[in-house]
C-alpha cells in the first residue's frame, strides 16, 4: 500500500454523511424471514497447534458470507478469512494462526479461491507480527488472484491480522480480522489453552453488508467473543477445577476497547504487549492489542468471562467456563 493509498483509506473512512442521529437499529430475526443464511456452528475455543514442518505455511482464503452474529438479530453479510481450510461459517470469526517465536512463516493469500467463497471485491492481509515492506507484502489483490510473502516470527505475543484494503474501517468492520499467536520459545506448558477474539459487528439491512455509518459513529450492534454474541454463555466451555488455564485474547476491534476479566478468579500471570503482570484482575486491550492470561479455578462452579466495560458486555461479549461438577442450580 502506497502513502497515497494509506491517506485515501483514512480519508474515505471519514468522508460521507457524518450525521449519526438517525442510525438504524439492528433488524431482528423476525424481520429477515426471506433471507437465507448459514446455520450457527460453535467455534472450538481450544487453541490449534502450529502447522507441521520447519516452515509454518498458512493458506489463507477470503470468503464473503451471510450469517447471524446474535441469535435475536437478523443475519448480516460478513467478510472472513479461512485459514488452512478452516472456515467458521455460521459465525463472524476467522480462525487464528499459531506459530512459535523464531519460526519462518509463509503466507499464501487467495482472494476467493472458488465460486463458493462469493468474493466480489479486492482484499488483502496485514499481519502485525510481520516485519516486512507493507507496500509489497500487504498488497491488495483482485477476486480470484493469489499473493505470497514470508517473514520471520521474531517477536512473541498475540498479534492482529486484518484486511488493509481501503477503506480499512469498512473491511475490518465487516469482519476481516483475526489473531496470529506467536508463542515464546520458553513458554511453560499448561493444562489447557484457549483463544478468544473480541470483535464488533455493525448490522445493516437483513442479509446485506455491514453499516458503514455505524462504524464511523463507533456504535456496534454486537460485540462478541469468537464471532457470535453470548455463544459461550449458551454453550459454556468445559474445564476442570484446579487445572492451569491459559487464554490468548485479541481485541480485534475495529474501534472499541476491551477490559477482559474472568469472574471468580485472579490472573496469576498476564503478558500483554510484552509487559508481564502478576495478581491481575483485568487486562486492558486497545483495538489491535492482545495478550494472554493464566489462572486456575479453585472451586467447582461456573465462571463467567466478560469485557468489564458493561455497556459493551451486554451487546454479547460474555461467556462461561464451567467445571466438571458445578453445584446444582449454579447460575451463569
Amino acid at each position: 500500500m502506497t502513502i497515497g493509498a494509506v491517506n485515501g483509506a483514512f480519508s474515505k473512512e471519514q468522508s460521507g454523511d457524518d450525521d449519526t442521529t438517525a442510525l438504524a437499529k439492528a433488524p431482528t430475526i423476525e424481520e429477515a424471514k426471506d433471507v437465507k443464511f448459514e446455520p450457527y456452528e460453535r467455534p472450538d475455543p481450544t487453541l490449534p497447534d502450529p502447522p507441521k514442518g520447519k516452515v509454518k505455511r498458512f493458506k489463507v482464503d477470503v470468503y464473503e458470507h451471510v450469517t447471524q452474529v446474535a441469535s435475536h438479530l437478523a443475519p448480516t453479510e460478513v467478510w472472513s478469512f479461512a485459514v488452512n481450510g478452516v472456515e467458521h461459517r455460521g459465525t463472524g470469526v476467522s480462525q487464528p494462526m499459531v506459530v512459535t517465536e523464531g519460526d519462518k512463516v509463509e503466507i499464501e493469500l487467495r482472494n476467493g479461491g472458488d465460486e463458493r467463497m462469493q468474493v466480489r471485491m479486492p482484499h488483502s492481509i496485514d499481519l502485525h507480527a510481520a516485519e516486512v515492506n507493507p507496500g509489497e507484502a500487504f498488497a491488495t489483490i483482485a477476486p480470484g488472484e493469489t499473493h505470497r510473502f514470508s517473514f520471520d516470527a521474531d517477536h512473541p505475543g498475540v498479534f492482529m491480522y486484518h484486511c488493509a484494503t481501503e477503506p480499512v474501517l469498512h473491511h475490518t468492520g465487516a469482519g476481516m480480522v483475526g489473531a496470529i499467536i506467536v508463542k515464546p520459545k520458553d513458554l511453560a506448558p499448561v493444562d489447557r489453552e484457549l483463544w478468544m477474539v473480541q470483535q464488533e459487528y455493525y448490522i445493516g439491512k437483513p442479509g446485506e453488508p455491514a453499516d458503514m455509518r455505524k462504524m464511523q459513529a463507533k456504535q456496534p450492534d454486537v460485540i462478541a467473543f469468537n464471532g457470535y454474541a453470548d455463544q459461550y454463555a449458551e454453550h459454556p466451555i468445559e474445564v476442570k477445577r484446579g487445572e492451569r488455564i491459559r487464554m490468548y485474547v485479541m481485541n480485534a476491534g475495529p474501534s472499541i476497547w476491551s477490559a477482559f476479566h474472568v469472574i471468580g478468579t485472579v490472573f496469576d500471570r498476564t503478558v500483554v504487549e510484552g509487559t508481564v503482570g502478576r495478581h491481575v484482575q483485568t487486562i486492558n486491550l486497545a483495538p489491535s492489542q492482545g495478550g494472554w492470561v493464566e489462572f486456575t479455578l479453585a472451586e467447582e462452579g461456573t465462571y463467567p468471562f466478560v469485557t468489564h466495560a458493561f455497556g459493551d458486555m451486554v451487546k454479547g461479549a460474555k461467556g462461561v467456563l464451567v467445571t466438571e461438577h458445578p453445584p446444582k442450580g449454579a447460575a451463569h
